[in-house]
């Protein structure tokens, strides 16, 4: 498998009064995250539109530290 790399910057805006990031900001950089790995393996936007199916987060979660994301495919 290829190794994917995805940078970006978290702003203080993100950061809540715990000093983590917020929860809508993090989901945000996930979903950024996916959809540029998405778009680098050639599942664009356009090809989910056309198979009538597109990627949705059903389930985030944090167990020991680790954040668990389970992604499934939606029919549209």
């Amino acid at each position: 498998m290829k190794e994917f790399i995805y940078k970006f910057s978290i702003t203080n805006e993100a950061i809540d009064l715990n000093e983590h990031a917020n929860n809508a900001f993090y989901l945000k950089f996930m979903q950024d995250v996916a959809e540029a790995h998405s778009e680098q393996v050639g599942d664009t936007f356009e090809s989910q539109f056309i198979n009538g199916f597109t990627w949705v987060v059903r389930n985030s979660q944090t167990l020991r530290g680790l954040t668990y994301h389970k992604f499934i495919q939606k029919k549209l």
